[in-house]
């Protein structure tokens, strides 16, 4: 008998928000979604917003 050791369950949230809009030569609107992870939901917003804040500077 063979005994196998199960890999930890690991709990994570994926949140998925608009970053920036883009419009072409014929007007029309077309958005650019980015996917951030963490641990929790707050965890996700917290690098969501750090990035938000990193692309405000530059």
């Amino acid at each position: 008998m063979s005994t196998s050791k199960s890999k930890p369950i690991t709990t994570f949230c994926q949140i998925r928000r608009k970053v920036s809009e883009h419009h072409n030569k014929l007007g029309v609107t077309s958005a650019e979604y980015k996917v951030f992870t963490g641990k929790s939901r707050s965890d996700a917003e917290a690098k969501y917003n750090a990035y938000m804040e990193e692309e405000t500077e530059q």
